[in-house]
């Protein structure tokens, strides 16, 4: 009643009727304020949840400097993170700023591995930002090879065991060489760890549902046989991602930064030949880029129908400190979209962040059915989307696209 009261003060000033308007106004207002991000997006949450059928958790950084930092250049992020069901919204998982980067959800949607380029580190932590624990470091190998050395790489847990894995990219000492490897470590006895590939220098890892394959570039961008097996390329292009299935499609993002390739193997078994078709992007409701905008971060989230990027991007300077001026970042929003049941479109895309920073590098966990993972606070029922690994038709495209 306050607003109302100092409303009236200004009686001489205000008829009755004005006073009436700017109250209801003013207790709007006054909500914006006051009420915590999450009552006031609470539309977007329940909208997020009805759109994947289950509780949805997202992380990313944030920008929290001068500068942009699309690639996590520089030690000024927050890792961030947002679930339909807790009633928070979008918040910092850790206190402090730092420099995070290549930040991923544990398949039971509880943690979350990050690399810590200040200290050369992959790290796991709770979703509350509770129980933060070091996995392994690197810094030798990390200060002679900076840039690729040393990388939290990809996420994976067993689902036969339940045992949870992070790869990381590890600069092995070999008769007085370093050698590029990625090697996988246990997050909860890092001290297991094992050798998964040393044939090349590789990167961007995403491994499929049994653990057999994983998407990423070695040059090219294409399919990894592991452990240590052989290289399956899919040609050129950037932002690989691996369907999280055992179906062994995966995609490369095009050079307009506005579409995928989905390939899908000849051969499901070893990966080895494949067919491929252009999904777009940019033609479905929900986001729209236009002149030259970009679209970023592509990533297929833990359910095959789903998945994350960021948007929208433009006046790109790779040459410049900030590859994207502050102005531009601040309008960079996190958007989940989902697949036709068909996997040959984008239904619609939700946008899960609301703020003034730049946001980047989003992986999105959904609950599966029967999850082992945190239960919903409600009581909607939860139940995903079937979908078919087989019967698409596929068109041959050409290959040889490159993009930053």
């Amino acid at each position: 009643m306050t607003f109302m009261i100092a409303a009236f003060s200004y009686r001489n000033v205000l008829t009755l009727h004005i006073a009436r308007r700017i109250f209801a106004l003013g207790l709007t207002a006054l909500a914006l304020v006051v009420l915590p991000v999450s009552a006031v997006y609470a539309d977007d949450a329940a909208d997020l949840r009805a759109f994947t059928g289950a509780q949805t958790r997202v992380v990313w950084v944030q920008d929290a400097g001068e500068t942009a930092c699309v690639f996590s250049e520089k030690p000024t992020l927050r890792l961030m993170g947002y679930d339909t069901d807790d009633g928070k919204g979008e918040r910092p998982i850790l206190p402090g700023i730092g420099w995070y980067a290549k930040h991923q959800l544990t398949a039971d949607g509880q943690r979350v591995v990050f690399a810590d380029w200040a200290d050369h580190s992959v790290n796991v932590v709770n979703f509350d930002g509770t129980g933060r624990r070091l996995i392994v470091k690197n810094v030798v190998s990390y200060e002679k090879h900076y840039g690729e050395a040393f990388d939290s790489t990809a996420v994976w847990t067993d689902p036969r065991s339940g045992v949870t894995w992070a790869y990381a990219t590890i600069m092995d000492k070999r008769g007085g060489q370093e050698v590029f490897t990625i090697r996988r470590y246990q997050i909860d006895h890092p001290e297991v760890n094992e050798l998964i590939w040393d044939k090349s220098p590789a990167g961007m890892f995403m491994i499929n549902g049994d653990g057999r394959f994983a998407s990423g570039s070695a040059g090219p961008c294409g399919v990894f046989s592991l452990p240590n097996n052989y290289f399956e390329s899919r040609g050129g292009g950037c932002w690989p991602s691996m369907s999280p299935d055992n179906s062994l499609r995966s995609w490369v993002f095009t050079g307009n930064h506005r579409s995928i390739r989905l390939c899908v193997p000849t051969d499901p078994l070893t990966g080895k030949g494949y067919s491929e078709y252009i999904v777009e992007f940019n033609k479905s409701p929900g986001l729209t880029v236009g002149g030259h905008q970009e679209m970023y971060h592509p990533r297929w989230s833990n359910n095959v129908r789903f998945l994350t990027l960021g948007a929208p991007f433009e006046q790109w300077n790779y040459e410049a400190e900030a590859k994207i001026p502050m102005a531009v970042a601040e309008k960079v929003e996190i958007y989940v979209g989902k697949f036709t049941e068909d996997m040959k479109g984008i239904e619609r895309w939700v946008q899960v962040t609301h703020n003034k920073h730049g946001d980047y590098w989003a992986d999105t966990w959904i609950e599966p059915p029967g999850s082992f993972g945190p239960k919903p606070t409600d009581k909607l029922a939860v139940k995903l989307l079937a979908f078919s690994v087989s019967k698409l038709n596929t068109t041959t495209l050409e290959n040889g696209e490159n993009c930053g």
